[in-house]
């Protein structure tokens, strides 16, 4: 796991804990989604720049955060 700069802001930090793939970089990826509402599961990948090829764990805990993210977008709320 990689250590967090201090004065890293918080988006480096959920991008950093994503390309972790560790055990909570499925919930980091879907707190980036939530604060940056991608369109598609493209605009969800592009939301760790400078990973032209990410790893399997990083595609895979994108991949798992859009189908949550989704699914939550569009629920009803009322």
């Amino acid at each position: 796991m990689a250590i967090e700069s201090p004065s890293a802001t918080y988006d480096e930090r959920l991008r950093a804990r994503v390309i972790g793939g560790g055990p909570d970089a499925v919930k980091a990826a879907v707190a980036l989604m939530e604060r940056h509402d991608p369109d598609s599961l493209e605009g969800a990948l592009e939301l760790v720049p400078g990973n032209a090829d990410p790893s399997a764990l990083c595609q895979k805990a994108l991949a798992e955060a859009w189908d949550r993210y989704f699914h939550m977008r569009n629920m009803s709320w009322d």
